[in-house]
């Protein structure tokens, strides 16, 4: 979606800021119940998740709410944040896994 709508091409025309904002609202509003989903098996994520969007801690408890759209506050604030999800580097993973095998065998 984020590469499909090119937020970053939007957001130099002035003339989309209102599809702008359409784009930003649905990431957010994903981000919003990604963070519910994940919960039961990534307990930190949600939390940095909801931080880094602008909600706080109880919107967690809110199970209900995952199968809602539109529920996202348009006064919530976006804050930047350390990488929640850092990119994993394949090919150092893999030479490091190998390097790990070597040395067991």
């Amino acid at each position: 979606y984020i590469d499909e709508t090119a937020a970053w091409v939007l957001a130099r025309d002035e003339a989309q800021r209102p599809r702008l904002a359409q784009v930003m609202y649905c990431l957010l509003e994903s981000l919003r119940i990604v963070g519910l989903l994940i919960q039961p098996f990534m307990a930190r994520a949600p939390k940095s998740i909801y931080a880094q969007i602008g909600l706080g801690e109880e919107w967690l408890a809110r199970w209900d709410d995952a199968r809602a759209w539109g529920l996202y506050p348009s006064g919530a604030k976006v804050a930047p944040g350390s990488m929640i999800f850092p990119r994993i580097e394949m090919e150092k993973s893999l030479g490091e896994l190998e390097s790990l095998a070597r040395d067991l065998l």
